[in-house]
């Protein structure tokens, strides 16, 4: 794997693997939503950007973000990334089963534009899946 750091700061880490081209997030912990808007907008312009077209996040400990917050990611955010090329993604659930619900809801809204998704419990698991798509 050749990654390369896109983006770092105290709440999250972006990359790309320049051999497998997949995007992967990590948020290192709770995240305001501003510092998780950016880090979307990061993740768009890096597919975008790379031609990129398979996405991971390790979303274990991201918290519940408010509701204004996926009314922004359902108008704004998602049709971008669509527009980008984004096919497939492969989220790590947290363990918190509020999270997992609401992660739910995610998986159905990127399902209903077309997104594959492939809920998984690693980021290895994540990888392979999308190592084979």
């Amino acid at each position: 794997m050749a990654k390369e750091l896109v983006f770092e700061n105290e709440f999250a880490t972006l990359s790309y693997d320049t051999e497998s081209r997949i995007v992967q997030s990590v948020v290192k912990q709770s995240i305001p939503v501003e510092k998780m808007k950016e880090l979307l907008n990061k993740i768009c312009e890096t597919l975008k950007s790379r031609s990129a077209t398979k996405l991971t996040t390790d979303a274990r400990k991201t918290g519940i973000l408010p509701p204004e917050f996926d009314e922004w990611r359902r108008k704004d955010w998602v049709p971008r990334m669509v527009r980008a090329g984004w096919k497939h993604w492969a989220p790590v659930f947290p363990p918190s089963v509020i999270t997992q619900l609401h992660m739910k809801r995610l998986i159905k809204d990127f399902q209903d534009v077309g997104i594959q998704v492939q809920p998984v419990t690693s980021p290895e698991e994540a990888l392979q899946w999308l190592g084979s798509q």
